[in-house]
C-alpha cells in the first residue's frame, strides 16, 4: 500500500473508532469474545450492586472491592508439612519452602519428610 492509501486508511479507522464512542449504538457486544454477562447472571453475585442510584448519577453497575484475608493459618500450623511451607501476605507472591525448616527435617529423619 502506497503511504498517501495508507496515512487514508488509518485515518479511515480513527473515524470509525471515534464514531463508536460518539454513537454507542455503533458498537455491537453481540461479536465480542470478551467477558460479557446479562444481568441475569450478575444479580445476586456477592459484591455486585446493580442499578445504584448515587449523588447525582445512576450507576449500572458496581463491583466492591475485595477485602484483604490473610492465608489460613490454621490449616498450615496443622498440617506435618506445613513447616515447610512459608506464606506470604502478598496474594502475588507464591507459597515457597522454608530453607531452614526443609534442612532441621532432612537432618533429623535422614530424607525429606512425607
Amino acid at each position: 500500500m502506497t503511504a498517501p492509501a495508507k496515512l487514508l486508511s488509518d485515518l479511515l479507522s480513527y473515524i470509525v473508532e471515534q464514531a463508536k464512542e460518539i454513537n454507542p449504538e455503533e458498537f455491537r457486544l453481540a461479536g465480542s469474545t470478551l467477558f460479557k454477562k446479562e444481568q441475569s447472571q450478575l444479580t445476586g453475585m456477592p459484591g455486585v450492586r446493580l442499578d445504584v442510584q448515587g449523588q447525582g448519577d445512576h450507576l449500572w453497575l458496581v463491583v466492591d472491592r475485595m477485602a484483604e484475608i490473610p492465608p489460613p493459618v490454621a490449616f498450615l500450623a496443622t498440617e506435618p508439612l506445613a513447616r515447610l511451607v512459608t506464606v506470604a501476605d502478598d496474594p502475588d507472591r507464591p507459597p515457597g519452602l522454608n530453607p531452614e525448616a526443609l534442612q532441621a527435617a532432612v537432618a533429623a529423619e535422614g530424607r525429606v519428610p512425607e
